[in-house]
């Protein structure tokens, strides 16, 4: 009956162990929570709610008694913070980084639209070519210069050329024969400007 007795008492031993080893762990789970509740409904959006939170977690972590959990959570709290940190700037960098495309979406398009109102107000002349024939003259009123695509079309349309023609700032381009148009602007032929694959006008000459 006494190694009975002995194994009865033996394992009775081992389960009181058990039974406070579990509790300990139970109580520091909730030690742990206790500490970490300000991180619960923090604003991760707002620097002063981390703050807060930290600091919190920093005041519960003076009520732990045991040193090396405190330590524990001490260096946990202080990797939540830092990894909130790091979730907020990572935010802030990308919504920055959306706001100056949308930016510079916006500018290129009302830059796009200045330049299309420029090339629609572009004034065009002739002047008699020492070679024989005309010379197309563009007139740039704008600030900017202007880039388009000019299509020239000869009488009835039977053959065209299309020039990428940038007009300057204030300035003037012409279009003649040294730039390839040999037919030298004869009354019926006409050209159009293109913006952006955009009809802007249709001009004939001499009216240019």
């Amino acid at each position: 009956m006494k190694p009975f007795r002995g194994t009865r008492a033996f394992f009775a031993l081992l389960s009181c162990f058990a039974f406070a080893a579990c509790t300990a762990f139970q109580d520091s789970e909730k030690i742990a929570d206790e500490v970490m509740q300000p991180f619960v409904s923090v604003d991760q959006g707002s620097l002063e709610s981390l703050d807060d939170a930290y600091q919190n977690a920093r005041i519960r972590l003076t009520e732990v008694r045991n040193e090396e959990l405190r330590a524990q959570l001490s260096g946990i709290v202080d990797q939540k913070y830092q990894r909130l940190l790091a979730i907020k700037r990572e935010a802030e960098q990308k919504a920055a980084a959306e706001a100056a495309a949308r930016a510079a979406e916006a500018e290129a398009r009302a830059q796009a639209a200045r330049v299309r109102q420029a090339v629609i107000d572009l004034e065009g002349g002739m002047r008699t070519s020492p070679v024989g024939g005309q010379v197309l003259q563009l007139r740039n009123g704008a600030s900017f210069q202007v880039d388009f695509d000019l299509k020239c079309y000869t009488q009835d349309n039977s053959t065209f050329k299309t020039f990428f023609v940038s007009v300057p700032a204030r300035g003037q381009r012409e279009i003649g024969w040294l730039e390839g148009w040999t037919d030298n602007f004869k009354p019926g032929e006409h050209c159009e400007a293109y913006y952006q694959r955009e009809l802007l006008w249709d001009r004939g000459v001499p009216e240019l």
